[in-house]
């Protein structure tokens, strides 16, 4: 066992060099350090990451523990076991990330070692760099759209621990007494915990820990959040810069005669029958194959990291876009309460949201290389490399789809289903609430 492990270590120490850092640092900062989704494995800190994790996993499986208890006891008071719910589904998918995420350490460094590569050089033939330069751009603009939704989930964190709590305080709808069927009234979020909480350091304690185990977590969903849209969006750049290599097929061939034939002069008017031109050609159409081939195998990588928690944010928002949107038509005095389970529910869309662009981004983009290879300038090549490009043709007949464990497709479609299936869930779950009402006043009386 600890041969397999001195084995990994080696292994994951060889892939991530300083490329692959500084890719990672370029793309995410500390944030993978500090979340513990890629906590540092050099020589002397292995002990630092392993007690990094136990804290981590402690904490967090506590954590999830007395969720589960705490939505049992409450399990009278829907609107307040819905929001528990919620809280209980993000520790659970937090964890599990954490744990996917550093099960699949080695695709991640293979990722970023692509990326630092940028897929595949074109060498001489490859775009402007002011061409290049306009499309990096898109990406930054991307990323920069993405600092509302960072802000969002750093407004929910304040409104569990400070803003909902404040506000019911204030229109008196807070809970007059401590306890509620064992269950603590008093910490941000109520739960509860296996000791007396019947003095201020007692309580202090409670809450200290629940805004470390919150913080945790929400590094971990936005280190996972980003993660796959850095992915992604690398995708929909090297199609974009595969699209515009094609559209300039003829350029480039032209560029590399001249470069390899300087002394002799290029017929443009018989340009097919030019033996040398159409071997530059063919160059050019294989530089292009090789490339989205390249791209091929990163999106396999991709799949790996990324399908399990694309596929757990679309179970987890549906779900939880049905519950929030009961409790929004509950009668409850509790706005504090109520606000922040609206500003939830509006991440969780959010975070749905920006998967599906993503995705539906990549599916346009991949979809285009084919009708961009179909356009090619062909009536300037032979027959050998008609066939060619026939045969690319063929290779991108089935476009790239961003999945949730082949399951879900990230699609503004899937987005459109998944808020339609919710409210379906909606109505069942108003449905169940009603019967479950009228259960208990038939039981009272």
């Amino acid at each position: 066992m600890y041969g397999r492990i001195q084995r990994w270590l080696s292994e994951v120490r060889a892939l991530e060099d300083d490329d692959v850092r500084r890719t990672i640092w370029a793309s995410y900062g500390p944030l993978f350090k500090i979340s513990n989704l890629l906590a540092c494995l050099d020589p002397g800190f292995v002990p630092l990451a392993i007690l990094h994790s136990i804290f981590f996993y402690t904490l967090v499986h506590i954590y999830i523990y007395l969720f589960t208890v705490t939505c049992y006891l409450l399990k009278d008071d829907f609107v307040l076991v819905g929001v528990q719910l919620h809280y209980l589904l993000l520790a659970l998918f937090g964890s599990v990330f954490c744990q996917h995420i550093n099960l699949h350490r080695r695709e991640i460094c293979i990722l970023h070692k692509t990326i630092a590569l940028n897929f595949y050089d074109y060498g001489i033939l490859g775009l402007d760099p002011k061409r290049i330069a306009e499309l990096k751009k898109i990406l930054v603009r991307q990323r920069i759209r993405l600092i509302p939704f960072v802000m969002l989930i750093g407004l929910i964190g304040l409104f569990i621990v400070v803003g909902g709590p404040f506000i019911d305080n204030m229109i008196g709808a807070a809970p007059d007494v401590d306890f509620i069927n064992g269950v603590y009234m008093k910490t941000p979020i109520p739960m509860y915990f296996p000791f007396a909480v019947d003095s201020l350091p007692a309580h202090y304690a409670a809450t200290g820990f629940q805004i470390i185990v919150v913080s945790m977590l929400a590094l971990v969903i936005i280190g996972t959040v980003y993660l796959n849209v850095v992915s992604t969006q690398n995708i929909a750049h090297q199609l974009r810069i595969l699209d515009c290599s094609l559209k300039d097929i003829l350029t480039r061939s032209k560029k590399l005669y001249r470069q390899t034939n300087p002394t002799r002069k290029l017929d443009k008017n018989n340009l097919m029958n030019d033996k040398i031109f159409q071997e530059c050609i063919k160059y050019c159409i294989r530089q292009n194959v090789q490339h989205h081939q390249s791209i091929l195998k990163y999106y396999v990588q991709h799949t790996n990291v990324t399908s399990l928690p694309i596929m757990a944010a679309f179970f987890m928002g549906t779900l939880v876009l049905a519950l929030s949107m009961v409790i929004l038509v509950e009668k409850s005095e509790r706005i504090g309460l109520i606000i922040t389970n609206t500003l939830a529910m509006i991440g969780e869309l959010g975070n749905i949201y920006i998967a599906c662009y993503f995705g539906e981004e990549v599916l346009t983009l991949s979809g285009g290389i084919r009708d961009t290879i179909y356009s090619v300038p062909w009536y300037y090549m032979d027959q050998a490399n008609k066939k060619l490009i026939v045969s690319f043709q063929d290779c991108t007949l089935h476009p790239i789809e961003i999945k949730g464990s082949y399951i879900f497709t990230c699609t503004m479609n899937t987005f459109s289903s998944i808020v339609n299936s919710a409210y379906s869930y909606f109505n069942m779950l108003s449905v169940a609430s009603g019967s479950t009402k009228e259960a208990h006043k038939e039981s009272r009386n």
